[in-house]
């Protein structure tokens, strides 16, 4: 009886044990769910913030372009802090209120005369004008005929090219109408038309982007691309962009091509139309010459070369046959949000690589990771569709526009045009060599000016507080190709 009560205590104790050891493993696997929901909650979280780019992803980029500047030596790090104007303690905070950095002040912006004349538009300055320097104005056209055409009245102008004689080709800030004037302001003809981002002229023609609204899924549009990701988008407001062709003469489109068409005939590159709200976003626009065309195997005369900003999320660039609507040769994947690509005479192509350093593409990448900006000009082989060269920012040089940007390529030499930071240099690199980190950025021109007004709206101020004039247009023209100056 005694055995019975002991051995009934003992397994009323293993009991009471196990009941424990099981409510504490319980108890733990809780413990163990709810931490990895929290830790699966902030990856959603921060996935969702680094890929839309939405609150705090800018306010986490500054600090750690903050800590970035801190990983080098005390002498390199002054030295950094001193070019780019960054000794003041208020720099991690003025990053978060949206200011640009810029590599100059008022005192330090460039003022030597230019070796060509510079067509200059900027989205702040109101006028179209002629430099030949930085605060030297040679000539400035009267756009005051315009305003008494319906629709250009308070729109603002964008320039986009100067003709030998004089003539301007501009179009309005909203992107509604296209316009050629003469010297002296007189409206030869306008167009109202849709238009986007920069064209390219052939002759007797102005090729550029055009743009029009439509509601998806569309007959004519979604059936062409049945079986891809774009037949599934379902939007009442879709941005569909095209090519007009213009007769510069008469201002009369004379073709319009379809881009989305071209597309759906090639099932690879039909796949990288995802993007269901403004699928292309045609920054871009170039007629390739006779010259480029020997340099560049898959083309010919009159093809063209087209930049979107949107195909397979970050950007392509491909070569559509002017005479059977084909693409020729396609490349993406190397660059971010690019622009304005250039052909070069090495027989390759720079393209303006707006966010290429916050990923790991390309050659040469972790010589540039984003420390001194995130933008980039990619040189790619037109043969062989290899990354051949890189240029990023360097410790005297922050290098980042987060929209647009352009390239000029005039005499082989290569012109810069940093949208955001208001500033143009010229890239010196070794003679018929891919650029690289031995190029030097020479500064033209820096867009700065004071103003009363404090703000925090991001892009319109650097850190010194100075307003930063964004450059819509900056291209040099040959002095001696100018007639209607002499």
């Amino acid at each position: 009886m005694l055995w019975f009560v002991v051995s009934s205590e003992h397994a009323e104790e293993r009991h009471i044990l196990i009941m424990k050891t099981k409510t504490s493993f319980s108890s733990r696997l809780l413990y163990i769910y709810f931490l990895a929901s929290i830790l699966f909650i902030a990856f959603l979280s921060g996935w969702v913030v680094k890929k839309k780019e939405v609150f705090p992803s800018y306010t986490i980029q500054a600090a750690f372009e903050y800590l970035r500047l801190h990983l080098f030596s005390r002498e390199k790090r002054l030295e950094i802090k001193r070019i780019l104007g960054l000794n003041d303690p208020d720099f991690l905070a003025k990053l978060n209120d949206g200011f640009t950095i810029t590599n100059h002040t008022k005192e330090t912006a460039p003022i030597k005369s230019f070796e060509h004349f510079l067509l200059l538009k900027t989205v702040e300055d109101p006028g179209v004008a002629l430099y030949d320097a930085p605060n030297s104005r040679r000539f400035e056209w009267d756009l005051s005929k315009l305003e008494h055409i319906e629709g250009w009245r308070g729109s603002g102008y964008m320039a986009y090219a100067l003709f030998r004689d004089g003539r301007l080709l501009v179009g309005s800030h909203g992107g509604t109408k296209l316009a050629l004037i003469n010297k002296t302001g007189d409206v030869i003809w306008e167009l109202n038309e849709p238009i986007h981002h920069w064209p390219s002229l052939d002759g007797n023609y102005v090729y550029i982007p055009s743009r029009e609204n439509v509601a998806l899924p569309n007959d004519k549009i979604s059936d062409k691309y049945e079986g891809r990701p774009f037949s599934a988008c379902r939007e009442n407001s879709v941005l569909l962009d095209n090519v007009l062709v213009v007769e510069l003469a008469s201002g009369n489109v004379v073709e319009r091509i379809d881009i989305l068409d071209a597309l759906s005939k090639h099932g690879e590159y039909s796949s990288k139309v995802v993007n269901c709200k403004d699928p292309l976003h045609l920054n871009d626009v170039r007629v390739i010459t006779s010259e480029q065309a020997a340099l560049f195997p898959a083309a010919k005369r009159g093809d063209l070369l087209v930049s979107s900003r949107h195909l397979n999320e970050n950007g392509a660039i491909f070569l559509l046959d002017r005479s059977t609507k084909r693409i020729k040769w396609f490349v993406d994947s190397f660059f971010k949000l690019q622009h304005s690509p250039r052909i070069t005479s090495r027989g390759s192509v720079l393209v303006f690589d707006n966010h290429g350093a916050r990923v790991k593409n390309g050659i040469g990448h972790e010589k540039n990771s984003g420390q001194f900006g995130f933008s980039r000009i990619v040189e790619i082989s037109l043969s062989d569709k290899r990354i051949v060269g890189i240029y990023g920012g360097t410790e005297r040089h922050y290098f980042f526009s987060d929209i647009a940007g352009r390239l000029q390529v005039l005499n082989d030499r290569i012109f810069v045009q940093s949208f955001a930071q208001g500033e143009i240099f010229e890239l010196r690199c070794p003679k018929q060599k891919p650029i690289s980190s031995d190029c030097r950025a020479e500064f033209l021109y820096s867009g700065l000016s004071t103003s009363a007004k404090e703000t925090k709206d991001a892009g319109k101020f650097n850190q010194h507080k100075l307003l930063i004039k964004k450059i819509f247009l900056g291209d040099f023209y040959n002095k001696a190709d100018l007639e209607f100056l002499r």
